[in-house]
Parts: C-alpha cells; sequence; structure tokens
C-alpha cells in the first residue's frame, strides 16, 4: 500500500502536480492501494481531476500542518503502507519524517522537495544554531537508509548532493507535464493580428513580473501583451491597459488558462535565476508542454535542459537581456516563429515528463516498478 500526503499546499495549489504524481503512481504500480491524505480543500479540487477515482482520499483539518510528526506516525500506524510519499516538506517536517523513518525501518520513504530548497539558496542566518536548523542544516545531517530526497530536475539533483552528500539516497522525478496540451496544429485560429507575448502565473516579483510590465510598457505599440494568471497583493488595477488580457482575480480554471496559451505567440518568463536553478518552474513546463516559443532566464536547469535535448527557446541572463530580445524581435533581427530545432527539443523534454514514460522509470524508494 502506498501513501501519500502533503500537508503544505491547501485549495487547488499544486493539483496538477500532486494528481500527476498519483497517476503516475497507480500506472507504475496497479496492484497496490494508494491513499492521498491532505487539508480537505485540496483533496476537494484533487476530486475534479482525471483519474481520481482509483485513489483512496482522507480529508485532514485544514491545520494539518500543526503537531506533523504525530500525524504522519499516526497515519502509518492506521493504513500500514509499505511506502510513504511525501509532497512538500519543511525543514522542521523533514526532521520530524527523520526520526519517524529510523524508528519505522519496515516502510520506505520518499519527500518530494518543492521550491523548498530555493529559499535557503537565498539567504542563510550567520548564526550556527540557525544554520544548522534550516533547509540545508537539516539536509546535511544525514537521513536513514530508508529515507530519500525527490527533486523535480536533474539539475536541481546535482546541486541537492554537494549538500547532502554522496550517501544519501536522492532521486530525480522529472516535473510532469499536462498531457492535455494541443500541439500548435491543433490551436485554434481566433489568434490576435498582433503578435502576442504572455506572462504566465501570478504576478510576483520573484517571477519577474515587474520586468515584463516594463517591456509591455515600452513595447505595447507593437505587441499585444497578456497576463494569464492571478494578480498578487502588490499589483495595482491602473496597470491593466498596458494588458489585452490582464491578471485575473482569482485562480484560472484549467480551461480558461489553455484558452489563453493558445492566443500566445511567445511566453516570457523572467524569473528569479537563482530560485529557479533550486526549484522546477511549472509554468516554464507549461510553455513546454504547449509547444510555444519562450523567452525565460538562464538557470542551473535551463543549462541542463539544453545539454540534454538543444535549444529550446530564448535564454536571457538579466533584465537588460530581456529588454534587448524583445527590441530585436521588434526591429525583425529576430524570428520568434517555431523553429524545427527548439520543436524538437521541446518535444523531447514533454516526452520526458509525460505520465507514461515516468510510470516506467520512476520507482519508489526500495522498491522496483511492476
Amino acid at each position: 500500500m502506498i501513501l501519500v500526503v502533503d500537508t503544505i499546499v491547501r485549495g487547488g495549489s499544486h493539483v496538477p502536480f500532486n494528481s500527476a504524481l498519483l497517476r503516475v503512481l497507480r500506472l507504475a504500480y496497479p496492484g497496490d492501494e494508494i491513499v492521498m491524505s491532505a487539508a480537505g480543500s485540496h483533496i476537494a479540487a484533487l476530486m475534479e481531476e482525471d483519474g481520481m477515482e482509483a485513489v483512496r482520499v482522507d480529508s485532514l483539518d485544514e491545520d494539518v500542518g500543526m503537531h506533523y510528526g504525530h500525524l504522519i506516525a499516526e497515519l502509518i500506524r492506521r493504513e500500514k503502507p509499505d511506502s510513504v510519499v511525501v509532497s512538500g516538506c519543511s525543514a522542521e517536517q523533514l526532521r520530524a519524517l527523520r526520526a519517524i523513518a529510523i524508528r519505522r525501518s519496515d516502510v520506505s520513504f520518499d519527500a518530494f522537495m518543492h521550491s523548498e530548497l530555493a529559499e535557503p539558496a537565498h539567504w542563510r542566518s550567520r548564526n550556527p544554531l540557525v544554520r544548522r536548523k534550516d533547509m540545508f542544516g537539516t539536509i546535511a545531517r544525514g537521513f536513514p537508509s530508508n529515507m530519500r530526497l525527490v527533486v523535480l530536475e536533474y539539475a536541481i539533483e546535482q546541486r541537492l548532493r554537494t549538500i547532502a552528500g554522496r550517501r544519501q539516497a536522492t532521486a530525480v522525478f522529472p516535473h510532469p507535464l499536462p498531457s492535455h496540451a494541443p500541439r500548435p496544429a491543433e490551436r485554434g485560429s481566433g489568434r490576435p493580428e498582433r503578435q502576442s507575448i504572455s506572462f504566465i502565473g501570478g504576478t510576483f516579483a520573484i517571477k519577474g513580473f515587474n520586468i515584463f510590465a516594463d517591456i509591455a510598457r515600452a513595447h505595447g505599440d507593437v505587441f499585444d501583451f497578456q497576463v494569464i494568471g492571478e494578480r498578487a497583493d502588490h499589483y495595482s488595477s491602473a496597470d491593466d491597459w498596458l494588458f489585452s488580457v490582464p491578471p485575473s482575480d482569482g485562480k484560472l480554471k484549467r480551461a480558461a488558462f489553455d484558452h489563453a496559451l493558445e492566443k500566445t505567440d511567445l511566453i516570457c518568463l523572467p524569473l528569479d535565476g537563482l530560485r529557479y536553478s533550486w526549484a522546477a518552474s511549472g509554468t516554464l513546463l507549461d510553455a513546454i508542454a504547449f509547444d510555444i516559443p519562450v523567452l525565460t532566464t538562464r538557470t542551473a536547469v535551463t543549462d541542463d535542459w539544453e545539454s540534454r535535448y538543444g535549444v529550446f527557446g530564448l535564454v536571457a541572463g538579466n533584465a537588460g537581456d530581456f529588454a534587448a530580445i524583445i527590441q530585436s524581435v521588434r526591429s525583425g533581427h529576430l524570428s520568434i516563429d517555431l523553429s524545427e530545432e527548439q520543436t524538437q527539443a521541446r518535444a523531447a523534454i514533454a516526452a520526458d515528463r509525460a505520465e507514461s514514460a515516468l510510470a516506467e522509470k520512476f520507482a519508489l524508494h526500495g522498491r522496483t516498478i511492476r
């Protein structure tokens, strides 16, 4: 039996990832019962996704993050799983999970890391006592042999090993791509006359929205700019005039998200280079899934993609590079049309992250794929 636990998210957050993870586990281990335990609001959102009817769900209280160690231990006692999969872990929760894994050597543990590794990459306290208990300090102290750390990109695993050491069990579960995304030939014809440049996701500075907004101010007379995502607290509605599609007031439904992407010629994602060298970008992978030309920041992940798959899009080193590239497109010196080389690279990235492919190559810790 496989127990999947997520105490971090609420509502629709991380639904695409967690639903894909559950479908991959079902494909890889068809004979195992799979139980998903999470906050009730997240379970409700998950149940709207395809393939969830084969998963037994366990709705927890919304304050599920409290008393984490006791909760996990109780779930294991009650469900008696062979494998425990934890989707998202703080440093404190990793320490609690380590203590449980030491006591329960009969159970294997996979701790999936999302953006948690990116926080200490940006800043760590100078206090050695604090550093000992932050994410990097917790990982450096090691885990028992029945516990493994799982990251979502090959480049992130390489960085993780510099902290965890070679003896620590690690694995890569490449961030799944939405299987329903239409390829270019399938897209609708209702596209704007002007070339459309889109930003995906919430309007956060760490995702580079301020850079995108500045580009829209400078080139709105030539290009059509849209924001496919929700407005963050700091966003001012006075900027709505910059965009043919301004940010939404709430999280977009998948159908509306897909429809907006179908009308996009270029996705511009000026991501924080350091953060997204330690965290996978689901929004960047949406661009890959739809096979849309993309302009994004050079990171350890994009460098790894280029070495594995080839040139997949345009990469920029800093804010000035983004502005220069858009200016080159405007002047006609650079085309954003699909090239065969980039199309093949994006197809290879997508194939590596298809749910069926992941089910054939990703095995839970201590187990083989059936």
